[in-house]
């Protein structure tokens, strides 16, 4: 539900007088202009290149999996998943 509708609604509830209502439309209104002026989408390219990495780190590591120690293996594992997940969380 918008807030034009929501503060429309309070007002003929008698919760909430016209120049409030006014303000808190107005307040909502430059609020959301603000927000959407700084949305940040990555670059194109940088998520190509970011796929394209990610894949070639993988084609590496599965054609040398037999070669690889256990131990090592589970550390990379880690790493790839938390080094992803920080990655998913700081382009977000």
């Amino acid at each position: 539900m918008s807030i034009d509708k929501k503060v429309r609604e309070w007002q003929e509830a008698g919760l909430l007088d016209e120049a409030t209502g006014l303000r808190l439309v107005d307040y909502e209104h430059k609020r959301r202009a603000a927000s959407e002026q700084h949305d940040h989408k990555p670059p194109v390219l940088v998520i190509v290149g970011s796929i394209l990495l990610a894949l070639s780190l993988f084609s590496f590591v599965a054609a040398n999996w037999q070669a690889i120690p256990d131990l090592l293996k589970i550390g990379l594992f880690l790493l790839f998943m938390v080094g992803f997940y920080v990655f998913a969380e700081r382009v977000r």
